[in-house]
């Protein structure tokens, strides 16, 4: 019976399959979350993209009426005034995703002069849910990044401003 056990303890046999079952895991862990910050990088490059065109058109209107201001959300989240194309990134089509649209003036103080100067800058934000393609990352995104999540799932919040420069 003993030399049955030495023999079982002794024998090499299958020992490749047992790392590799070890190590698979690992692997395909790290090959997932490779994918997943692919992702999440196109993602985040193509909704500032679209923002980025969003306040370019913004700072070249110089009346911001009602329609000027879908025109612009339009842009942020389809890449076209008219709002007609599919959305840049599926996370537009989620009912919590927004686009604000904001102005502001700023003064400076000209030295040696009497007038301040003014200026009116748009500034629009984009907060959408990011919609992953595997999901592995998320749990381990939430623990490090506690506030872009909301409801249990993370956004995408950025903000470009542009000085109104007219036609």
């Amino acid at each position: 019976m003993f030399a049955l056990l030495n023999k079982f303890r002794r024998s090499e046999d299958g020992i490749a399959v047992t790392e590799l079952a070890v190590v698979t895991p690992i692997f395909l862990l790290m090959f997932l979350s490779t994918i997943e910050l692919g992702h999440m990088i196109w993602y985040s490059i193509t909704v500032e993209k679209g923002l980025r065109s969003a306040v370019t058109y913004a700072g070249r209107v110089e009346l911001h009426d009602a329609e000027t201001i879908q025109q612009t959300k339009n842009i942020v989240m389809t890449g076209g005034p008219t709002g007609t194309a599919p959305y840049l990134v599926s996370g537009w089509s989620d009912p919590a995703a927004s686009v604000i649209f904001s102005q502001r003036v700023y003064t400076q103080p000209m030295t040696g002069g009497s007038e301040d100067i003014a200026e009116v800058v748009t500034s629009v934000t984009a907060d959408v849910p990011y919609v992953p393609v595997v999901g592995v990352l998320v749990p381990a995104l939430e623990y490090l990044m506690k506030t872009n999540f909301h409801d249990g799932q993370l956004y995408i919040t950025l903000t470009h401003e542009q000085a109104i420069i007219g036609n």
